[in-house]
């Protein structure tokens, strides 16, 4: 990060970046992005999801606009359920059910995983802990405690661990989902569920294009039987640096440029959500998901649950959190 503090503080700074929206503080923090909070009724700001403006935002103020975001869901093979005569789970209780009966049914195969979890997955733990009410950190002003130790943490690292272990997975317990991707050993065809993005499935199905027609969601389950857990909410955000040689060109660039990549009406952009998968829209826009035109798209198959619909109290991590711990 050093490097890039240095890059945007110089005097060749680029008019627009585009950084992670849990990175938006850490640079802002450091004085090297523009305010942007002036800007918001360009941005429709009335329109963003809280949790995103949440993770744009430092000392009451906003550096950068979200682009695109995503949260994970457990991505699973419909004809796998069905031969095996499972639903989707609505609670942690009936997900080790599921499991259980997975491997009854496919246990005589010593290739299949009933769900793929590496050891390593954080935005699948923190998922947990937060639904046992815990989080990464507790603030008092401007200072930040890690809270991993607490009762709540623990209890989602052991339900966490639990999960592993049922799964029956063969992913490496010091590894994370992209070490190695996940979504290719999903394409392999022997595991019938995991905790992914849904752009991931595109991913998968170039190496079985039927995957595609195969492969449906549900929301992560809660301890509670019929709610769905909190999720991670991660993405992209645009920034104007504040030595940009233009401060007055990134605003008008930054808006229109998503609009034109990201806008429900004009369906432009990443075309995974229209083509792949109709009906599920797998990075969701900067606008939000509770207008009509819009929540249908975001819903995922199962229950009708929708992102505006689940908890959303840890959609994102608080920025300052992110910034020390």
């Amino acid at each position: 990060m050093r490097g890039s503090h240095a890059a945007l503080a110089s005097d060749d700074a680029p008019d627009v970046i585009e950084i992670g929206n849990t990175q938006a503080p850490k640079f802002a923090a450091a004085h090297v992005l523009l305010d942007l909070t002036g800007s918001l009724t360009d941005f429709n700001g009335d329109q963003w999801l809280p949790s995103l403006r949440d993770s744009a935002t430092w000392d009451h103020k906003v550096y950068a606009m979200p682009f695109y975001a995503a949260n994970r869901v457990v991505l699973y093979r419909t004809d796998l359920f069905a031969q095996a005569g499972v639903t989707p789970p609505t609670s942690r209780q009936d997900w080790l059910d599921a499991i259980a009966k997975f491997r009854a049914e496919f246990g005589a195969d010593p290739d299949f995983q009933a769900l793929y979890l590496p050891g390593q997955n954080w935005y699948t733990l923190l998922s947990f802990i937060y639904d046992e009410g815990g989080d990464i950190a507790r603030g008092e002003g401007t200072r930040f405690t890690a809270t991993l130790d607490s009762a709540e943490a623990k209890a989602g690292r052991t339900f966490y661990r639990r999960l592993v272990e049922a799964s029956g997975t063969k992913a490496a317990k010091d590894a994370d989902e992209q070490t190695p991707e996940q979504a290719g050993i999903y394409g392999g065809g022997k595991v019938a569920m995991f905790v992914g993005l849904p752009w991931e499935v595109a991913a998968a199905a170039k190496s079985d294009p039927t995957l595609a027609a195969r492969t449906s969601a549900f929301p992560i389950p809660s301890k509670n039987a019929g709610a769905t857990a909190p999720v991670f909410q991660g993405g992209s955000s645009l920034a104007i640096p504040a030595s940009a040689w233009f401060p007055a060109t990134g605003p008008r660039w930054s808006g229109p440029r998503a609009r034109s990549l990201w806008s429900p009406a004009t369906r432009t952009g990443i075309p995974m959500c229209w083509t792949w998968w109709p009906g599920w829209c797998g990075p969701c826009p900067r606008w939000s998901t509770s207008r009509p035109e819009r929540q249908g798209r975001n819903s995922a198959r199962a229950g009708g649950w929708t992102p505006s619909a689940g908890p959303g109290r840890a959609c994102a991590p608080p920025p300052k959190c992110w910034r020390t711990v």
